[in-house]
């Protein structure tokens, strides 16, 4: 059997006083890997390019540069640190740790209740209402790019496909082409390669973050999001047709979220306030943190 490739490992570092060191590896991406480190119990996140390019420093810097704008966020990972190249730029960058890892890891590991979920996704619209104001899309919203922290709280992270989205005279948002994102989230323009409304494309991906959470795993609901599609062709025409909702349709508040989250046309469909005026964000339950982590 093929074996895994492995990463360059970070260097030690002195971030604040502490040495770090034990680097793990806990991901990897298409430009680099993300290690744990650790500093006796205090653990980072470091992410670090396997190589150097142009390309890939510019995308890191950019990811750096969204994440200094944004600064401390409850529902945004933080950035600590970021070190030079040889380039002038960054080769990693150190980020806080998550304890139980993302939000997919949550699920697969059946620990991700529809109480739980519904807290973890209104945490989720208010980090990304404060990318929105900031005048930021994330651009690859998904279930691995949402991380839990103790005892119960999502952060969005992985900014590398990040950008400010272009405004007319009065502040309107304009639509633009945006790059990256992952197949099986993207919205119907974005999939097409077509000018689109960034704010709205994230709004589309997190309905499908969260959908995965509250079916417990299931794939996506449609390989292409257009008619061709006979699932998504399906959910047109009756939303709880197809699996994904017909699981859910006991919950008409959750349905009704879905509905105008998943809207074809983007201006008809709900931005992040909106969301979280619904009564799903509205209403929230009680939940049991301690089986969260045993």
């Amino acid at each position: 059997m093929p074996q895994r490739r492995q990463s360059i490992k970070p260097e030690e570092f002195i971030l604040d006083g502490k040495f770090y060191s034990q680097p793990k590896i806990i991901g990897t991406g298409a430009c680099g890997a993300v290690f744990r480190m650790s500093s006796g119990s205090h653990k980072v996140a470091v992410k670090m390019l396997k190589s150097a390019t142009k390309d890939d420093v510019s995308k890191l810097k950019r990811e750096v540069e969204v994440m200094r704008e944004m600064g401390n966020h409850s529902n945004i990972c933080k950035l600590l640190d970021c070190q030079d190249t040889v380039y002038g730029n960054f080769s990693y960058v150190i980020m806080e740790h998550a304890d139980n890892h993302d939000l997919f890891d949550l699920v697969e590991n059946q620990k991700c209740t529809p109480e739980r979920s519904q807290r973890l996704f209104r945490q989720m619209c208010t980090g990304l209402q404060y990318m929105h104001r900031l005048r930021i899309v994330h651009g690859d919203l998904k279930p691995e790019n949402v991380l839990i922290f103790r005892p119960l709280t999502a952060k969005l992270c992985d900014f590398g496909t990040s950008r400010k989205y272009p405004v007319d005279d009065v502040n309107n948002e304009l639509p633009c082409k945006y790059p990256g994102g992952t197949h099986g989230l993207l919205s119907p323009l974005k999939f097409l390669h077509q000018e689109s409304l960034g704010t709205k494309d994230d709004v589309w991906s997190l309905a499908l973050t969260i959908l995965f959470a509250v079916t417990k795993g299931l794939e996506d609901p449609w390989k292409q999001p257009n008619l061709k599609d006979k699932i998504y062709a399906a959910f047109v025409n009756k939303m709880t047709d197809i699996s994904h909702f017909k699981c859910i349709e006991t919950q008409p508040h959750l349905l009704d979220l879905f509905a105008h989250m998943l809207h074809s046309d983007e201006n008809q469909r709900w931005n992040v306030s909106q969301i979280l005026e619904s009564e799903y964000c509205q209403t929230l339950p009680e939940i049991d943190l301690l089986s969260l982590h045993s």
